[in-house]
This record gives structure tokens, C-alpha cells and sequence, in this order.
């Protein structure tokens, strides 16, 4: 029976699936850049950089399986796309 090739023998590296480019895009969105425009400060992607190591933190603290941290950040990242697209459809820009 043929077996489907691992991700080493395919030649694809770990580090493809550790999530730090997302890690890196969820701070500056969580942070309040919009999406639409681009804009944002140094200070917001702070902010969302300081909340993601809070929620990390948070789930190491409390003994929560490492599964659910992405769950967390990427619910996280929902709530705030959905929160950038109500304000960009509604004309108004939050600063």
C-alpha cells in the first residue's frame, strides 16, 4: 500500500508551520492598523504584541493545553478584522 511522503521527505522544513509570520500580522491588526488603509502607530502594534503575550501567558499560567492558544489568538484576530470592517463600512474611523 503506498504511504502518502512525510513533510521532511517532501522537503518542507518545520519552521514553515511555527506561526510566527501570523503571530506577527495578528499584532499589528489586534493592534488596530486597518486593513483597508494600512494605518496604524507603533504604540497600537505594541499594545497588540503585549496582548498576545498576556493571552500566552495566560494559558501557560492556567495549565491550558497548547492546542487552544492559536484558538484563542486567531478568535482574537476575528473579532478584530470584523470590528476593522464594521467601522470601514460604516464611515468612521477609529484612532
Amino acid at each position: 500500500m503506498p504511504r502518502s511522503p512525510s513533510a521532511d521527505e517532501a522537503g518542507l522544513s518545520r519552521a514553515c508551520c511555527d506561526r510566527s509570520e501570523l503571530a506577527g500580522i495578528e499584532a499589528v491588526i489586534i493592534g488596530g492598523a486597518t486593513l483597508s488603509a494600512g494605518y496604524g502607530t507603533m504604540l497600537s502594534t505594541i499594545i497588540g504584541v503585549y496582548l498576545l503575550g498576556v493571552v500566552s501567558n495566560a494559558f501557560i499560567f492556567f495549565g491550558v493545553s497548547s492546542f487552544w492558544q492559536p484558538v484563542a489568538t486567531d478568535s482574537i484576530l476575528i473579532v478584530a478584522v470584523t470590528l476593522d470592517s464594521a467601522t470601514a463600512h460604516s464611515g468612521r474611523t477609529v484612532r
